[in-house]
């Protein structure tokens, strides 16, 4: 396993002051004070300060010193590797795991599993998920190894470069075979954990697409604009098309709830590369043998 040492740009002017040079280059201001206060910021090889002048041909080294702490503590547990390189590492979250530990669920967090794939392989680190996913929902998560690529993921979903997709089995058949779904999402109550509909909740953007049909079901292809909780679960379920296995709004009973993150597209926090990385789930087999709903069970 990978973890960035270093990271080099060319200065293709002058540049009054080191830290407005590397603010230009997207780094943040906590993460170049880190490396200020440890010394880990060089120009031609040599250490500088923030404020040290830069001239056109200079070169501007970050180094990353190894991390020791983990965020999580290390637990043996299965996990697929969808895509690894030195900045980030992409995995595809089982159903009925939970992301990381939260109260209530202190181990058996895919967190506790990637902390472990970090021990055993002499790289402890962290946990930096860049988004999360539900303990019922299965798929695609992005997670960073270190700090600087996921402050630059995470401004990646602000400004919507972060593209998340999603597959959903559904009860019925949308009149619109696609559309946007704009309803804004506020909590049930100040202590409930379900959301609603309503006026006064925060901005919430759905797109969906109608991709097959059969008996009185759908598989539907979502994609989040905004990151409300629970956001494609509230949504399909106010235009009267909850998602199988979907209790909590509305959903007819079964094994587990039918949502799975599949695709997860965005510009490589390093190198700008675009990267689109999926995971194929069995919703299609699962809707093309639908006979009744004793399958679901």
């Amino acid at each position: 396993m990978e973890v960035r040492e270093t990271l080099s740009f060319l200065a293709k002017s002058n540049h009054e002051r080191l830290d407005y040079f590397l603010k230009g280059q997207g780094i943040s201001r906590r993460i170049i004070t880190k490396l200020k206060y440890i010394g880990c910021l060089l120009i031609n090889d040599a250490p500088a300060t923030t404020r040290s002048p830069i001239s056109a041909g200079d070169v501007i080294t970050m180094l990353f010193p190894r991390e020791t702490n983990l965020s999580c503590e290390p637990q043996q547990g299965e996990f697929k590797i969808l895509y690894e390189d030195s900045d980030l590492l992409a995995v595809e979250k089982p159903y009925g795991i939970a992301t990381h530990p939260a109260l209530g669920t202190a181990n058996g967090t895919l967190g506790n599993f990637v902390s472990q794939y970090y021990v055993d392989n002499a790289c402890p680190m962290p946990f930096r998920p860049v988004s999360r996913l539900d303990k019922t929902t299965s798929g695609v998560l992005v997670i960073a190894k270190h700090g600087l690529s996921h402050h630059i993921l995470s401004n990646q979903k602000q400004d919507s470069s972060f593209r998340k997709r999603y597959l959903a089995l559904v009860s019925g058949v949308p009149k619109e075979l696609s559309g946007e779904i704009t309803f804004p999402i506020a909590r049930e109550s100040q202590t409930s954990l379900k959301r609603v509909c309503r006026e006064d909740g925060k901005p919430a953007h759905t797109r969906y697409r109608v991709l097959m049909q059969k008996s009185n079901f759908s598989l539907l292809e979502l994609e989040l604009f905004t990151g409300r909780t629970h956001q494609i679960r509230v949504h399909l379920s106010q235009i009267g098309h909850p998602i199988v296995g979907d209790g909590m709004y509305g959903g007819i009973p079964a094994k587990r709830l039918y949502l799975h993150s599949f695709q997860t597209e965005f510009p490589h926090p390093v190198t700008g590369e675009n990267l689109c990385i999926s995971a194929p789930s069995d919703f299609e087999t699962i809707l093309s043998s639908i006979e009744n709903e004793d399958f679901l069970l």
